[in-house]
């Protein structure tokens, strides 16, 4: 299933599949040694990073959050750069950059990363307040 994600040639539709069968074989109780065993937090989160596609960022989020009902995934979760909202199981990366900037690439914007900056500094979790 991991091999999936690094192929070019496997449409996208293919790779969504084969992370949702992922999440939800991690959501389980046996997904913590899954993960432990075969670093698949650690690709899934490499695939976010390096991932041209706003649409396959959205669902690997999505899955995240689905594989961190897992209660002993969490500290794995938190520890590949992705932290939880309050005590429950969603969550987004530390870094918000990583929602824009893929694979080591550099834009040139400064604009752009002084907007993010001011998101990382300035927007934490304990400021979002739902009413």
């Amino acid at each position: 299933m991991l091999a999936y994600l690094e192929k070019e040639n496997i449409s996208p539709k293919m790779k969504k599949s084969a992370l949702w069968i992922l999440s939800k074989i991690l959501s389980k109780r046996f997904g913590a040694m899954l993960n432990e065993q075969y670093k698949v937090l650690d690709a899934i989160n490499f695939f976010f990073s390096s991932c041209e596609d706003f649409a396959m960022k959205g669902t690997i989020s999505y899955i995240v959050c689905y594989a961190a009902q897992n209660e002993e995934l969490k500290q794995s979760i938190t520890q590949i750069g992705w932290q939880f909202f309050y005590n429950s199981n969603i969550c987004f990366p530390s870094n918000m950059n990583s929602l824009y900037i893929n694979g080591g690439e550099l834009y040139e914007n400064k604009k752009f990363f002084e907007d993010c900056d001011k998101v990382n500094k300035y927007v934490t979790l304990n400021e979002v307040r739902i009413l």
